[in-house]
């Protein structure tokens, strides 16, 4: 009897875990969002000077002159996941035997939409406030393990799970051009993160004499608000370099509640259970970040800049990489520009301890590349003539994860022992960018 409460203990507990594998990976997944800074890697603390500033670095603010409008999408964004060996279970001969999980998402993300508008405009002075809404993070993910171990017990599994994710950011921010060298700025954010799933899960086990076949049904559902905050500045050394700073203050859930609904059913106890879940919790979220950027820029000629990225983290989720972006920029001519860049997202996370939660590492490497064109137009109103850019990107962004994930193996007496699997994961994402200077 034991053995059956272990087995339904499984999926009750350990497989559902997996409804949620991003809620606290905060250090896997790098949020790129905007129309220059997307296309050169997030590379964009020294020379942020659009909408985006908001989110990258708000002293990049201070550099918008006129009132400006920033509109970019991720069309379409496809992952794919493979876990190998995910549910293992031991052969006769003393191997072990698994079956893999695989996951997808195809998601369409309105990524972001600013306003910016210039509140003062002096030779010696320069302040602008921008408003904007970021969906940084959006996931739409089926994924499904299905297969047969035979071995010292014969294992049949199915199960398929859905995620949907959003993570939505309304932000304002503040620049000011303190001098013609010295940009400082502020921004401040409340983010609301909502996600639910569902999973179902059917199994049968020869236990031997009492065979289980167990039938589960589980709803999660989590929301979630957070404050999130960042103080920046940029330093122009000359005409073509530039330094930028800016600390990312560690972001907070301000309100928090998980519901989860389970159904299951099996041969030993065949009356249907119900359990629901419900806990409230205020936490840190997010860690704080410190970005330090460098940038050479010759005017509607080429530019390259170089971030790089350090988390205060804690002992239980030590830092020990820095993170670095990379991007450039050449011109054509004054309407038609090329967008390179590379950036890495480590784990913060030393190695992945044998335990019961499914932990993960994953290294990202992204490779980022778009192209721009700009239009021309001239507005005339009440005898006052303006001029107007219209500004459209089309870029691509491909991420390669590499890592390791914390599986589980079954023996003979249905005793559970931990073990690491490799694995290997890529997300493409296409995305079009509007930006317009009125």
């Amino acid at each position: 009897m034991k053995r059956i409460l272990f087995i339904i203990f499984l999926f009750l507990f350990i497989l559902p875990y997996q409804l949620f594998p991003m809620l606290e990976s905060y250090n896997t997944y790098q949020f790129i969002v905007g129309e220059r800074s997307a296309g050169m890697g997030g590379a964009y603390t020294a020379i942020a000077n659009d909408p985006t500033a908001i989110w990258y670095n708000p002293a990049g603010l201070a550099n918008i002159r006129n009132n400006r409008i920033n509109l970019s999408a991720t069309t379409y964004s496809y992952l794919h996941k493979n876990q190998e060996n995910f549910w293992q279970a031991k052969q006769t001969d003393g191997s072990y035997k698994g079956i893999p999980l695989e996951q997808t998402d195809l998601s369409i993300i309105p990524n972001s939409l600013i306003y910016s508008y210039n509140i003062d405009n002096r030779k010696d002075i320069n302040q602008t406030i921008s408003f904007g809404l970021i969906i940084p993070k959006q996931d739409d993910i089926k994924a499904g393990i299905e297969g047969r171990v035979v071995g010292t017990q014969s294992i049949d599994i199915k199960s398929v799970y859905n995620i949907h994710s959003r993570f939505y950011v309304a932000m304002i921010g503040y620049g000011i051009g303190i001098n013609d060298k010295l940009n400082l700025g502020t921004s401040i954010g409340i983010g609301y993160y909502q996600g639910n799933g569902d999973s179902t899960i059917t199994a049968y086990i020869d236990t031997t004499p009492n065979d289980l076949i167990v039938a589960l049904y589980i709803e999660s559902n989590i929301k979630m608000f957070a404050l999130m905050s960042n103080i920046g500045l940029q330093y122009k050394i000359n005409e073509n370099n530039k330094l930028g700073l800016m600390y990312s203050l560690p972001a907070f859930r301000i309100d928090g509640e998980r519901e989860e609904i389970q159904y299951e059913k099996n041969n030993i106890t065949p009356a249907n259970t119900k359990i629901i879940k419900k806990d409230k919790y205020i936490n840190k979220l997010f860690p704080a970040i410190f970005y330090l950027g460098y940038g050479y820029e010759k005017k509607e000629s080429f530019s390259i800049a170089l971030d790089l990225s350090l988390h205060f983290t804690n002992e239980e989720n030590p830092n020990k990489v820095i993170n670095v972006r990379i991007g450039s920029e050449i011109y054509f001519n004054r309407d038609n520009i090329i967008r390179l860049g590379f950036f890495t997202d480590f784990s913060q996370k030393p190695d992945v301890k044998l335990s019961e939660d499914l932990k993960e590492k994953n290294d990202i490497f992204g490779l980022t590349a778009s192209y721009s064109i700009a239009k021309n137009f001239v507005i005339i109103e009440e005898n006052r003539k303006t001029e107007n850019r219209l500004w459209t990107t089309i870029g691509i962004i491909y991420q390669l994860g590499k890592g390791e994930f914390n599986t589980y193996r079954f023996d003979e007496n249905l005793t559970s022992s931990s073990t690491l699997e490799k694995q290997q994961f890529s997300r493409i994402t296409l995305f079009i960018a509007e930006s317009l200077l009125f």
